[in-house]
């Protein structure tokens, strides 16, 4: 844990295969942080640390030719809590023989304010009628598998009330106009977040139930034939061995690629059904829109030739291709 001191043993061995006593051993402690998959949704950004050196030293080796290196496990304390930072501090030991010979070697450790990392296994696209059985992965920061139990709870996201065009310059410092007088100007462009799927707000609960990976490290999503297609939010929960909280955030699009109803409300929406295909097999593709009258122009490209080309109409619905 974060702020413990960490002891890494080593042993010291000539290329013959005999320990090295009484040897100088030079380590140096470089540490590294990683985030959660989910922090970019959480917080706009993906925090970045850079790799710094803790510490270095010399121990010697003992009549066994093994030795100690220890260190107190420090933070980076430009990031907070919240962000849920794993960090790896790696080891690297170098130590000569009688003989004059340098071995090197490394190895690290993981080390954090948790002791567990929690992930369920979902894809950000599926149909509502395929497996609906998905992988609760609990693991310790060093990637070993460990039991846990928790929660598990899926809400529909309610879309925005209309389509918003994407920005062409990026958000001001300081709005000069309310809200609504932005819109009142400009009805369709965006004001703040409004595309932003984490800034949708949660609809109706279609899934609370919870897990323990001691008696099945997967979880049923009961009843998804019948959830409606469209953006969802998939939150887990857990409490590890320090007493903390754990959690995943996954946002996923939930589709029904034999029906006509729009999954998203956006003027402009795709996705591979099936893009890889043999010889004589079909590639499908879903397209859709939450506007009314969008012309498509379709075409298919093959050796920098079009050979098929087609316009249709696309009015808040989805079509296969």
């Amino acid at each position: 844990k974060i702020g413990q001191e960490i002891k890494v043993t080593g042993t010291a061995k000539a290329y013959a295969g005999s320990n090295i006593d009484g040897a100088n051993v030079q380590y140096r402690v470089t540490r590294s942080a990683s985030f959660p998959s989910w922090s970019w949704h959480k917080w706009g950004y993906y925090p970045y640390s850079q790799t710094i050196e803790v510490t270095n030293g010399i121990v010697k080796t003992d009549e066994n030719g093994k030795f100690i290196v220890s260190f107190i496990a420090d933070e980076d304390k430009t990031f907070e809590k919240k962000y849920y930072p794993t960090y790896s501090y790696t080891i690297n030991a170098d130590v000569t023989d009688i003989n004059g010979e340098t071995h090197s070697n490394s190895q690290y450790v993981m080390a954090g304010y948790n002791a567990m990392n929690l992930s369920i296994g979902i894809h950000d696209l599926f149909d509502r009628k395929s497996r609906n059985i998905f992988k609760v992965n609990t693991k310790n920061l060093n990637g070993e598998k460990i039991i846990a139990e928790g929660k598990i709870v899926v809400h529909k996201l309610e879309e925005p009330s209309k389509i918003f065009r994407s920005s062409l310059w990026g958000r001001p410092d300081n709005q000069e106009f309310t809200k609504k007088e932005y819109y009142k100007l400009f009805p369709n462009d965006l004001y703040e977040k409004e595309n932003d799927v984490t800034t949708f707000k949660k609809g109706k609960e279609v899934l609370n139930i919870r897990f323990n990976t001691e008696t099945n490290d997967s979880i049923q999503f009961t009843g998804m034939k019948t959830w409606i297609p469209g953006r969802y939010i998939l939150e887990a929960s857990s409490i590890d061995a320090f007493g903390e909280e754990v959690k995943d955030i996954r946002y996923f699009t939930l589709i029904d690629n034999n029906q006509d109803k729009n999954p998203t409300n956006e003027t402009w929406w795709f996705a591979a059904v099936k893009n890889d295909a043999e010889p004589g097999e079909n590639a499908e593709f879903l397209i859709a829109t939450g506007d009314e009258n969008l012309k498509v122009l379709y075409e298919i490209e093959l050796k920098d030739k079009i050979v098929q080309k087609e316009w249709f109409n696309l009015s808040k619905e989805q079509k296969k291709l």
